[in-house]
């Protein structure tokens, strides 16, 4: 009896002494363990080129130091936390690192707040593990060879604010549930082949600052409902859906009085149709590119005038009518109205812009009206309209000139350019 209750004894001794001891070691050897899951993540990357990755991720440059279990801020791209001992963000943008990732490897950074690897040609699936690791705040894929769908659990890293995965060959549509994302700030999807209906994928956001959809199939009608887009419109400054199938009409007046902090709309290249409201509200608007749709009747006035901060319009290719008398704006630079059905005069000013493009459109007039325009040119094209007259000799204004195009008018004489 006394010699099982001893080696009871022992064993409990034992086992307390190897709780004891194994405790600690967990968090000793934590730096380790992050080192281990970079050695696993580099096994998936085959091609480096410049040799900055293979060349500093390897074991004997942490085993250098005094300390074998330090955090391995000697690897290239990575970034540690002094206090925590942990990796922060690894960071390996453009060096033309190839291969197919495992990020599931990379599951055990629990400190992992950034994750960029922008500009190099990884290929493969994004896997639904990088959903798990939850501490991300920064993810950047873009410009590599990525394909297929977009994992659904993308939509649990709830502390991201920063989402790129621009630039690739991802498909289908964006899963539900990016309404969990309430930190995102950035948001970017440009030219990739994914497609959805917009005005439900616009409802699920709130609070981003930037969205980029530009080069995918997005389909359907810009937001129509106030409250469903009330807390966008207030954060909103850049919005890029260019380059879709987006159709119906445009933003109505209410909608669009709610992105009172926007400053770029760009909706080039769509089948988005119907008149255009008063942009007055936009009160930080300096880009607008609605190009290539079907909008028609008369250009607002504000848009040319000095209420808006604009310095680029884009209207090209769309059924706008009427004249344009004047060009008021001290800010714009880049105007562009071809391809539409304006008639009248030649705006009797065309403020400080250095393009203009009035081409194809059927404007009836004197082309020595353009002595009169006092701005630094350096492309201007009246092609394609009903102009009449001699070529005027040309003016210190035009001495930056670069660009001139005339052609296919009822001009007289020749011209020395």
């Amino acid at each position: 009896m006394f010699g099982c209750r001893t080696t009871m004894n022992v064993i409990s001794v034992l086992s307390f002494s190897i709780i004891f001891f194994f405790r600690p070691a967990a968090i000793v050897l934590s730096a380790s363990d992050e080192v281990r899951a970079l050695l696993e993540f580099k096994k998936g990357i085959k091609e480096d080129p410049l040799g900055k990755v293979f060349s500093s991720w390897n074991q004997t440059s942490v085993s250098t130091y005094s300390d074998g279990d330090v955090c391995p801020s000697s690897f290239y791209g990575v970034i540690c936390d002094e206090s925590s001992n942990s990796i922060t963000a690894i960071v390996l943008d453009r060096l033309q690192l190839g291969g197919d990732l495992k990020f599931f490897t990379l599951m055990s950074l629990r400190m992992l707040k950034k994750l960029s690897l922008a500009g190099n040609n990884f290929t493969g699936r994004l896997v639904p593990a990088l959903g798990s690791m939850s501490s991300l705040q920064h993810l950047d894929l873009s410009d590599n060879r990525f394909y297929g769908p977009i994992p659904r659990r993308i939509n649990n890293l709830y502390g991201l604010s920063y989402l790129n995965l621009s630039s690739n060959r991802f498909q289908g549509w964006y899963p539900k549930g990016i309404r969990n994302l309430q930190q995102l700030r950035v948001l970017d999807f440009h030219s990739n082949e994914l497609s959805g209906d917009v005005g439900v994928f616009f409802s699920e956001l709130s609070n981003v600052e930037y969205i980029d959809l530009s080069g995918n199939a997005f389909s359907g009608s810009l937001p129509s409902n106030p409250e469903n887009i009330s807390s966008l419109g207030n954060t909103l400054q850049y919005l890029n859906l260019s380059n879709n199938r987006l159709n119906g009409g445009f933003l109505s007046s209410d909608v669009l009085a709610l992105f009172r902090n926007l400053e770029v709309l760009d909706l080039d290249d769509n089948v988005i149709n119907g008149e255009l409201p008063s942009f007055g509200s936009l009160s930080n608007l300096r880009v607008l590119r609605l190009g290539k749709n079907q909008l028609y009747g008369e250009i607002p006035e504000e848009l040319l005038g000095s209420l808006l901060p604009l310095r680029e319009l884009d209207l090209s290719g769309n059924g706008f009518s009427g004249s344009i008398r004047a060009i008021n704006s001290t800010t714009l630079s880049i105007l562009n109205l071809s391809s539409n059905a304006l008639t009248g005069l030649l705006p009797s000013s065309v403020g400080q812009c250095g393009t203009v493009d009035l081409s194809r459109n059927m404007i009836s007039d004197d082309i020595s009206v353009i002595q009169k325009w006092e701005s630094p040119f350096e492309v201007l094209d009246l092609s394609s309209n009903r102009l009449t007259g001699s070529f005027p000799t040309l003016a210190s204004q035009f001495q930056g000139l670069t660009t001139l195009k005339i052609s296919n008018n009822s001009l007289a004489g020749n011209f020395t350019f």
